[in-house]
């Protein structure tokens, strides 16, 4: 016929759900509802305070350094929080006329990735022993 789809309606009573659904949405597709953001999620439910740097979550992370550890002078860490959230999240251009979007760098169980190697540490606390 190549006429398509057809005008006539389509009878959804036979499947499972579909007259009471057809009923309940007035005919329309109601989406689902948004899911919170992992960066959310790490800054809610970890107790790590690299997790929330790696949120952007910077006060937080503040916090519970100071309760953790009685740090008072936060100061010196700004460059080592701005590096955790940089490098927890990748940037994606999908084409010039569009915005970019972002998606979190993850470890196993949904967590932030921290992309800080053991060499580099051992170079700070070098370079932190040097000071003293």
């Amino acid at each position: 016929d190549g006429d398509g789809w057809g005008t006539e309606e389509l009878d959804l009573g036979d499947l499972p759900g579909g007259s009471e659904r057809a009923s309940m949405g007035g005919g329309y597709y109601v989406a689902p509802n948004v899911g919170m953001p992992l960066t959310t999620r790490w800054s809610r439910e970890s107790r790590l305070a690299a997790d929330h740097a790696a949120a952007g979550s910077f006060e937080s992370a503040m916090q519970l350094l100071q309760r953790q550890f009685g740090l008072a002078r936060l100061e010196p860490l700004r460059g080592a929080f701005l590096a955790l959230a940089a490098s927890s999240q990748s940037v994606l251009a999908p084409a010039p006329s569009l915005p970019s979007l972002q998606a979190p760098l993850t470890r196993p169980g949904g967590w932030p990735c921290v992309c800080i190697s053991l060499g580099s540490l051992v170079e700070k606390l070098k370079a932190a022993d040097g000071l003293v």
